[in-house]
């Protein structure tokens, strides 16, 4: 949780549970797990946690059981293309290019008004293209946090369509 990319991400969950809790937080590449356990600190009440990584998985649900939250987070090694139902609210600490081309997935994993909190994002160009991409698909960008070259990103679905 040291890295600046994590803790503006931390501090973008703690927003938006406190503007809404989320029912349902999807938490990609989750690593430790420390953004799901956040989201579950913060009040989420059911948060599914995935990674491609084995290795972060076993770390995940490690940290998860240490922190006695088993019964709000599921941490798996199950791909987001198999994900199905909506989230209140996803968020991704991960690269840029990978963000990009979760953005079509992740669009459609959100419910109505579902809140999408996306970091690893360096300021200036990718933070720009993250921002196009994601509006394409009636994401809109709520706010920004930045630390250093980094900037964390808090978007949300576009009821108006517009």
């Amino acid at each position: 949780g040291q890295h600046a990319s994590t803790k503006l991400a931390l501090g973008l969950i703690q927003g938006a549970c406190q503007d809404a809790l989320p029912e349902k937080v999807l938490d990609i590449g989750t690593g430790s797990g420390i953004l799901s356990m956040g989201a579950a600190l913060f009040g989420a009440k059911e948060i599914i946690a995935i990674d491609n990584d084995p290795e972060a998985v076993r770390v995940g649900q490690e940290n998860v059981a240490l922190n006695n939250l088993q019964e709000v987070i599921q941490v798996a090694g199950t791909d987001l293309a198999e994900i199905s139902g909506a989230f209140d609210l996803v968020c991704a600490n991960i690269v840029h290019d990978v963000l990009v081309d979760m953005a079509p997935t992740i669009a459609k994993r959100l419910t109505a008004q579902g809140k999408v909190i996306l970091a690893g994002i360096l300021s200036g160009k990718q933070e720009q293209n993250i921002a196009k991409v994601y509006g394409d698909l009636n994401i809109q960008v709520a706010s920004r946090s930045y630390e250093d070259e980094w900037v964390a990103m808090l978007l949300q679905q576009n009821l108006t369509g517009a």
